[in-house]
């Protein structure tokens, strides 16, 4: 007589299999993205640090554009030495006009509206009138005027998920014009802890604001979501 499975010995297994994959699979994949958005991050980051140094050869990057008030003198002063497709000069402030806006470019609302790493709404991270560039690798670049960030968006700004945190991240620049993390002078508590700090189940409005600081700290991993 031939031995074979019955339907039941079948089923089990089949269930078996499914109760492991629901189990595993989410962790995966989360890994995966948490990976993804780190090399993202890692290589966009290392591009413009090269073309921030390169640049002050020639510019004083802290105080360029009256102090950073005419915003395209940075990206005029960055160009030569990256690699963009195209760069952005905004003479107004319009909540939806996120960085890197092109009128023509069909896209939805809500893929266009920045976040915070709470869910909490953002439309547009640079919070005035400013000049933005955008890479030949698609990643978009920002500058805030007040507070002299830097805003990346490692995968521009019409693609999602447009969080600070996950795809969105800031940095700044110091007296010697380098490029460093937002909040990277602040002890590891207050990055992850205080109201902009970066951690899981932050709920507040304005939390991942430190994120970049915190990956580099973690030795270029993210231990948040």
């Amino acid at each position: 007589m031939r031995r074979a499975f019955t339907l039941a010995e079948v089923l089990i297994t089949l269930g078996i299999i499914g109760v492991v994959s629901a189990i595993t699979i989410p962790g995966l994949m989360t890994k995966y993205q948490q990976i993804r958005d780190v090399n993202r991050l890692k290589k966009v980051y290392a591009e413009l640090t090269q073309a921030f140094r390169a640049a002050n050869q020639d510019n004083d990057l802290y105080t360029i554009g009256e102090n950073w008030q005419n915003t395209q003198e940075i990206v005029d002063a960055i160009k030569p030495y990256i690699k963009y497709s195209s760069d952005y000069s905004n003479s107004e402030y319009v909540a939806v006009k996120a960085m890197c806006y092109i009128p023509e470019r069909k896209h939805k609302a809500q893929d266009n509206s920045y976040k915070w790493l709470s869910g909490c709404g953002i439309s547009n991270p640079i919070a005035d009138a400013t000049s933005s560039i955008e890479l030949s690798n698609g990643a978009c670049i920002g500058f805030n005027r007040k507070n002299k960030n830097i805003i990346i968006d490692t995968n521009g700004s019409y693609n999602g998920p447009n969080k600070m945190g996950h795809d969105v991240f800031l940095f700044t620049i110091n007296e010697d014009s380098n490029m460093i993390p937002f909040g990277n002078n602040m002890g590891y508590d207050k990055i992850v802890n205080s109201a902009n700090g970066c951690r899981k189940n932050n709920t507040s409005c304005g939390s991942g604001q430190f994120c970049a600081a915190r990956i580099i700290q973690d030795g270029w991993s993210i231990n948040y979501y």
